[in-house]
Parts: structure tokens; C-alpha cells; sequence
């Protein structure tokens, strides 16, 4: 029988092949909406798009997957899940990032793949940290003879610490 999870240290936040962390797989069609998968991945680039802004493109950065819980208890905070096999832990993501930004590469832009209900603002952290208002969906686009171009959708995109 497994332990239970008490810390936060002890949620098992592990680096992951990029498609299979996203749940991108080749026959897909769709977004899987009851994938509550996590952990982080290193990418050679990611395309962050929002309908009225033209496209970002971040080079060699580093994905956070995350999801979020569906009763949102703090409007000032994104309360996360992480469904393990023994039980459900949730934590607010003010707690968790900062523990999450140790366990990656310094140095690199990082991107919450987190949908945000409740379009929280988040504030400054440790690392250059890009997150969505409202839901992220993620895709591999084709490239001609490529492995593809991964993108990251979502209403809006706001780096922590910025402004409204």
C-alpha cells in the first residue's frame, strides 16, 4: 500500500516526454478534457497563441503541466489536483510553484500548461513564468518533414508579475 501524500515535496512532480505529458498523441483529434495528467518537460520551442494577440514563441523552455481543481476555493489562488493512484491531493498553486521551480533547470522561460478558471493573476516568482486567464489547450501542429510544432492556446497569456 502506498504512503499518503503529507508535503509537498512528496507530490511525485517528475520530468516527462513532452507529447505524453500534454496527452498529445498521433490520433488525436480533440483535447481530452478529463486528462488531469502533470510534471514538466524541456522543450526545443512552444508557440503560446491567444485569439486577438499575434503568436509567442518561446525557444528551449520549460513546460509546468498542471491541472486545476474544479471547485476553486480562493479567488486569489489556483487551487491544483494532482489525482495520484492511492488519492487526490490538492495544494493552491502559491504554494506549489515555488516547490515546482526548484525541481526544474534554472535559467529557462517556463509555461504553465494550467487552465485558470477563475483568471487569477499571478505574481512574481523565481523564474520567468508564462500562464493563461481562462482554459489552455495544447496541440502539435505539422511541420513539412518535421516533428512538429507544439502550441499552447488559450484566451490570454500574462507573464507573472505583470500588470492587468
Amino acid at each position: 500500500m502506498a504512503m499518503a501524500i503529507t508535503t509537498i515535496a512528496e507530490i511525485p512532480f517528475e520530468q516527462r516526454e513532452p507529447l505524453a505529458l500534454l496527452a498529445i498523441g498521433p490520433d488525436r483529434l480533440d483535447v481530452d478534457a478529463d486528462y488531469a495528467g502533470f510534471g514538466w518537460s524541456v522543450v526545443d520551442a512552444v508557440v503560446l497563441t491567444a485569439p486577438d494577440r499575434p503568436p509567442v514563441t518561446l525557444d528551449h523552455a520549460v513546460i509546468l503541466a498542471l491541472h486545476s481543481a474544479d471547485v476553486q476555493p480562493d479567488p486569489a489562488d489556483i487551487e491544483l489536483l494532482f489525482e495520484l493512484p492511492a488519492q487526490s491531493v490538492q495544494v493552491p498553486a502559491s504554494r506549489f510553484l515555488p516547490h515546482a521551480l526548484t525541481l526544474i533547470p534554472p535559467g529557462l522561460p517556463v509555461v504553465l500548461a494550467l487552465c485558470n478558471p477563475g483568471r487569477v493573476s499571478l505574481p512574481p516568482l523565481s523564474a520567468d513564468v508564462h500562464y493563461a486567464l481562462g482554459d489552455v489547450t495544447s496541440w502539435l501542429d505539422p511541420d513539412a518533414g518535421g516533428p512538429g510544432t507544439l502550441r499552447l492556446s488559450a484566451r490570454r497569456w500574462r507573464r507573472c508579475g505583470d500588470l492587468p
